[in-house]
């Protein structure tokens, strides 16, 4: 492709990035939508190369869109979620490394880190398996509530549920899981690709990794992010989601579309 034609592609792309910012995903998300906020979350950590919060701004671009989204919508059945209702908030939970980093910027300095650093160890490794049933709270709930509300992973605002009992019946590991709302895991799994496409195309870590262990990690380490954006993947040692067949090659092909 040309220059020219691949400054007039960007250009396309990046309109398209920007409607999902005004106005959230469509029902039918196309392949373009989705590189086109991808390109936006590149260029913002272009813009943020020189910043110790490149990888917390690009969460931020991803975490707007995922707002927007949810706001806009008309959910298909009534939702049984409320504010203090955290069964949800016992079960393994999995985030890419810019969220991570974001909550870490959050959490890192308050008065409550060190409680914060030593809940997440209660939980760190475990799997899905593991958390089942067994009840373990987030180590960010703060009594009954989430203490990172503003800036919790994208797995977060996308988790809700239209029956209580179903959400009661997961914490106490006698069901595997809850009634959910389609387009609420259809723009969460299209803002997630995103985001990892926009890290492949800059040469950044895209793996998902299981929240506890990593947010213990970015706790521990003040140069996490720095580190992070100089392309060490700081998380090495914290267990990663297995990505579905296809997908690393399906990655590689939709960043290099992006690729500067």
């Amino acid at each position: 492709m040309s220059r020219h034609l691949k400054r007039q592609r960007e250009r396309q792309l990046r309109k398209l990035g920007e409607s999902v910012l005004r106005q959230g995903f469509p029902e039918d998300v196309p392949k373009e939508i989705i590189l086109g906020l991808a390109l936006i979350i590149a260029r913002e950590i272009d813009v943020a190369a020189n910043s110790a919060d490149a990888g917390s701004r690009a969460a931020a671009v991803a975490h707007a869109a995922i707002q927007v989204s949810i706001r806009k919508t008309t959910c298909e059945v009534p939702l049984a979620c409320g504010k203090g209702c955290n069964f949800c908030c016992h079960t393994y939970l999995s985030a890419l490394g810019p969220e991570v980093l974001r909550i870490a910027r959050e959490v890192r300095g308050r008065p409550d880190t060190a409680r914060i650093v030593e809940a997440l160890g209660a939980t760190a490794g475990k799997t899905h398996a593991e958390r089942h049933g067994a009840r373990l709270p987030c180590g960010l709930l703060v009594s009954g509530l989430c203490s990172v509300y503003e800036v919790r992973p994208t797995i977060c605002r996308k988790t809700v549920s239209a029956r209580l009992d179903d959400c009661r019946a997961v914490f106490e590991g006698r069901e595997a899981g809850w009634t959910t709302v389609k387009y609420f895991e259809d723009a969460a799994r299209a803002i997630m690709y995103a985001l990892c496409v926009a890290l492949h195309s800059r040469g950044l870590p895209w793996f998902s990794y299981e929240m506890s262990g990593a947010l213990r990690a970015a706790l521990l380490d003040p140069d996490c992010e720095r580190r992070w954006l100089a392309g060490e993947d700081v998380f090495a040692g914290v267990r990663r989601d297995t990505p579905p067949p296809g997908f690393v090659a399906m990655l590689e092909r939709d960043a290099s579309e992006i690729s500067r």
